[in-house]
C-alpha cells in the first residue's frame, strides 16, 4: 500500500497520513439529508388522519416514528404495484374527504355541541373496508393495458 501511495498520481491520497481528520459536506451529505428531511415532512402530513382516528399520544407518537422507517419502503411497493391498483387512488382520495369531514365532525362538535362524533373503531372500519374496496375494483375491473 505504502508504494503505491508513493507514486505522483497518488500524492493527494492522504491514508493514514492526517493527524487531525477533518469533515466535509459531500453532495452524498445534501442529497441524504433531502430524502430524510422528504420522510419527516410526509410523516408529519399524516399526522391530521391519526388525529382523527386516536387521541391517544403514545399511539400518535408510535405513528410517526413507523411512518418515518416504513414510508420510502412502502412507496417503492406502490410504485411497483400502480400499474395493477388503479382505482387504489381514487379510494385514497375518498378516504381524505373522510378524514376531512371527521376532523370538521369533531371541531363542530366541540363548538356548538351537537353530539355527533365518529369513533375511533368506526374511523378504522371505514380505512379498511375503502382501501379493501379500491383493491378489489382493481382485480375486478382492471384498467387499460398500455401498449
Amino acid at each position: 500500500m505504502d508504494a503505491e501511495l508513493e507514486k505522483p498520481e497518488n500524492q493527494d491520497v492522504m491514508v493514514g497520513r492526517v493527524k487531525k481528520a477533518k469533515r466535509y459536506a459531500t453532495p452524498l451529505l445534501l442529497c441524504v439529508a433531502v430524502v430524510e428531511l422528504s420522510d419527516v415532512m410526509f410523516a408529519f402530513d399524516s399526522v391530521p388522519a391519526i388525529i382523527a382516528v386516536s387521541r391517544e399520544p403514545l399511539i400518535i407518537y408510535s405513528a410517526m416514528m413507523f411512518a418515518i422507517l416504513g414510508l420510502r419502503t412502502l412507496y417503492f411497493v406502490l410504485e411497483a404495484l400502480k400499474q395493477y391498483l388503479v382505482h387504489l387512488e381514487k379510494a385514497v382520495v375518498l378516504l381524505l374527504f373522510f378524514v376531512a369531514f371527521k376532523l370538521g365532525l369533531n371541531a363542530t362538535d366541540h363548538f356548538w355541541h351537537h353530539g355527533y362524533s365518529i369513533g375511533a373503531t368506526a374511523s378504522l372500519f371505514v380505512v379498511l373496508g375503502v382501501l379493501a374496496l379500491g383493491i378489489i375494483a382493481s382485480v375486478m375491473f382492471p384498467g387499460k393495458r398500455e401498449a
